[in-house]
């Protein structure tokens, strides 16, 4: 491993940029259009910033560029790094009463319709120096995003093992047996003993070893409840499987709020048997919020309270 001390000092945030930017684009000449760089001057700054780390940074082939194994460790690193000093220079600029700068903000994927329009058009009247930058994804996945410091907030389902974040509890967000109403062997009334799960076939997502699905069937199988699983799928495709009688699962109703004004799905609660998931704005704890980051989370926090006294979610309320 090369001594620190050795590997070229001239290394510079352009530098970290222009690789950033060939290894997003895939080729020389489409990063160098969109970074408004000559080629040849763009090839050599990728060459002198691989002489300076000593060690291949891109592979070259008749299909494009892409990073090497260390070349993507470069390549992460160099994204937290340039996002940071953005935020350094936003701070310079920004006032109390005037913040400034760009906040990524990632949100579990049952929530995004729901939150991600409402809190753009908040951000743009509110902070119209904010740069909102909403993703979805998994929980797990935000997670990891948050501590590699690719995310400045996330909304995401409380895990009590989740570490190294500072924790928001927002909502709790009850939990449904969701099923398309032709789904054989479905019993027809609304409320269900727990005991008649087991003779459904159920698809779910594969994030189960995450938040709140292992803790659901952990919980399960401790009051002798045992799903038969016959799939693990995510995003969207769980819906259209759930939906064409595949199999049930066990959702909020916000992720198949659609689906079930159209009739392709219905809920059905658990006699005795509460489910429920806490939802969490969480940060890194080991990086300051930024003050745009600050007043985005207030708002995302104003936001949800206003859109529950309007009762414009159902089955959520306010977590504590």
């Amino acid at each position: 491993m090369a001594d620190i001390t050795e590997v070229n000092a001239n290394i510079d945030l352009m530098q970290l940029r222009y690789f950033v930017a060939v290894v997003d684009a895939g080729s020389i000449s489409k990063a160098s259009r969109l970074c408004n760089i000559a080629q040849p001057a763009l090839s050599k700054r990728i060459a002198n910033l691989e002489f300076a780390m000593r060690v291949p940074l891109l592979h070259r082939g008749h299909t494009g560029i892409r990073a090497t194994e260390q070349g993507l460790l470069l390549y992460q690193a160099a994204q937290r790094v340039l996002h940071d000093m953005a935020k350094v220079i936003d701070q310079v600029h920004s006032a109390e009463d005037n913040p400034v700068g760009e906040v990524r903000v990632g949100c579990v994927n049952s929530l995004t319709r729901m939150i991600g329009p409402a809190l753009a058009r908040r951000v743009r009247e509110a902070y119209p120096n904010v740069r909102l930058s909403f993703v979805a994804g998994q929980s797990g996945d935000l997670y990891r995003a948050l501590c590699d410091g690719l995310l400045d907030l996330g909304l995401l389902v409380h895990d009590k093992e989740i570490g190294s974040l500072d924790i928001d509890l927002l909502l709790t967000e009850e939990l449904f047996l969701v099923a398309s109403p032709d789904l054989p062997g479905l019993p027809p009334e609304d409320v269900i003993a727990p005991e008649q799960l087991s003779g459904l076939p159920f698809v779910f997502p594969t994030a189960r070893s995450f938040a709140s699905g292992r803790y659901l069937l952990e919980y399960l199988r401790h009051r002798g409840i045992h799903l038969n699983i016959q799939a693990e799928i995510d995003g969207e495709a769980i819906r259209d499987l759930i939906a064409g009688s595949f199999g049930a699962c066990i959702l909020p109703a916000s992720f198949v709020e659609s689906d079930i004004a159209s009739g392709r799905v219905c809920l059905k609660r658990l006699r005795d048997l509460p489910l429920r998931r806490d939802l969490a704005l969480c940060s890194a704890n080991d990086r300051p919020r930024t003050l745009a980051a600050r007043v985005l989370a207030r708002e995302l926090k104003q936001m949800l309270t206003e859109e529950l006294m309007r009762t414009a979610w159902r089955h959520v309320r306010i977590a504590g």
